[in-house]
């Protein structure tokens, strides 16, 4: 491969994976999760985080076995060239439908607590112009983008420990109390804020430290496990699963709740990252999008620019569409169930069809050519 392809380092695949993953499921996940888990949502929350983290570590397989395709690359070589059309734009539907509902969460939050007075499609184009403009560019910039974002969003770690002294332990007890089918059961409503750690198998070609792979995407699924853990367990400490069921959006409640010294509003600096963290997960889910109908069509660099536009255009039409937020958090439900499918399922089948081919020099040999 030549180097001018190898565009993602290791640390910038540990930033795809994270942010990918960590976006619009992390204001509402322990309202999700204490709904069947109770007290123990969290649990259910570290369980299918370590889960996650699992399958990841078995798909890196595909990348030691496809080290210069992407995904929809992998699935040509073992479903065949018209599966892998249908796939492809199955897949550029998925990431398109993905890019509009995020940026309707954008929308939603920033005219709630910024700019209520201000129409949403003003809004939602201050917002996907630049995200339009920096997928345009391509994988370098995507990637160097996410790079920074992800490491402005690192102070989330410590703000998120700020409610500490109001923290009542009596809230998480007793441990396990609601059993272990609850707490399995409630497994399935935090898969949706799991969502995108598949990404890194479109972004394999590009990965140039191949020998860190696993570690960095098995890495990453756990960074995020911990991170929606102590968030689940932080609010769960706070409010007590019974208040959260009423909140909307958990995260930003547990923000405002308290004033910190110097600070000031802590729900305003969270905003701020998170503002920006989304607009990161906005790049990825567009170009992906991009990308996979590029496949698709069979369309080159310039052509593959004009796809970012025209995306880029329509999800933010698309995005105006629901009527309000609840409308926006079913449709996402949905999607996280849809994950199941092009995160999972296909991924695993490609895995194991792959082996009925043959291997030289690090590359699949298709016999049936």
């Amino acid at each position: 491969m030549s180097s001018s392809k190898q565009a993602v380092t290791s640390f910038q695949l540990f930033a795809l994976m994270s942010r990918s993953v960590i976006a619009v499921g992390l204001l509402g996940v322990a309202r999700d999760v204490t709904e069947i888990g109770k007290q123990d949502g969290w649990i259910a929350t570290l369980l299918c985080g370590a889960l996650i983290s699992i399958l990841i570590g078995f798909l890196v397989m595909l990348c030691h076995r496809f080290p210069q395709r992407s995904l929809v690359e992998m699935i040509e070589y073992t479903l065949g060239h018209r599966v892998s059309t249908i796939l492809a734009f199955v897949y550029g539907a998925y990431y398109f439908g993905m890019t509009a509902m995020i940026t309707r969460e954008l929308i939603e939050i920033i005219s709630t607590w910024f700019l209520d007075k201000t129409p949403f499609w003003v809004i939602m184009a201050a917002g996907i112009i630049p995200v339009i403009y920096i997928a345009v560019k391509g994988i370098h910039c995507v990637v160097r983008f996410v790079e920074v974002v992800f490491m402005l969003s690192l102070p989330f770690l410590i703000l998120i420990l700020m409610g500490i002294p109001y923290f009542e332990s009596i809230n998480m007890m007793p441990i396990g109390g609601v059993g272990a089918k609850n707490i399995i059961l409630s497994m399935e409503k935090v898969l949706f804020a799991f969502s995108g750690y598949e990404i890194f198998l479109f972004f394999n070609p590009y990965i140039g430290e191949r020998k860190n792979i696993r570690k960095m995407v098995v890495g990453a699924g756990l960074f995020t496990t911990i991170i929606y853990t102590m968030v689940v367990l932080v609010q769960i400490l706070f409010f007590g699963y019974e208040e959260l069921q009423f909140l909307l959006y958990t995260v930003m409640k547990y923000f405002r709740s308290f004033e910190v010294p110097i600070i000031g509003r802590l729900e305003l600096v969270f905003i701020f990252f998170w503002s920006a963290a989304l607009c990161s997960t906005l790049c990825i889910n567009l170009f992906l999008s991009g990308m996979a109908f590029g496949k698709g069509l069979s369309w080159g660099k310039k052509q593959g620019k004009a796809t970012y536009l025209i995306l880029g255009i329509a999800a933010g039409v698309v995005s105006l569409v629901p009527a309000n937020i609840k409308s926006v958090l079913n449709i996402l439900t949905w999607f996280g169930y849809t994950n199941v499918v092009v995160g999972m399922i296909i991924p695993f089948l490609v895995l194991l069809l792959s082996y009925r081919k043959k291997v030289k020099g690090g590359e699949i040999i298709d016999e049936s050519v």
